[in-house]
């Protein structure tokens, strides 16, 4: 069964943990669109907080990815995601790795 919950003006204001800043503050709408670092050519790497912490970092790729054609023997390519768009090492919109 479902309920219909009471308008927002009934529960008074939202107001942060911290009890400082209200939370119903307008939402900015010039946020640039959604991308996803390409995860055909990104790179990973590591990097160590100040506290010590290992975490992974991940870098966004050119667009071209290396690949082994014999033994030895390494070639760079484009990127078979990316390489071809008009911003290589991006994908739009939200992309979860395979």
């Amino acid at each position: 069964m479902l309920r219909e919950l009471p308008d927002r003006a009934d529960r008074g204001p939202l107001v942060a943990p911290d009890g400082q800043q209200p939370l119903d503050v307008p939402v900015t709408t010039d946020v640039p669109p959604a991308r996803t670092v390409c995860h055909g050519c990104r790179q990973t790497t590591q990097f160590r907080t100040d506290n010590g912490d290992v975490r992974p970092m991940i870098i966004p790729g050119s667009g071209m990815v290396i690949r082994e054609k014999a033994p030895g023997a390494l070639v760079e390519e484009v990127c078979p995601v990316c390489g071809e768009s008009e911003d290589p090492g991006w994908t739009p919109g939200f992309a979860p790795p395979l």
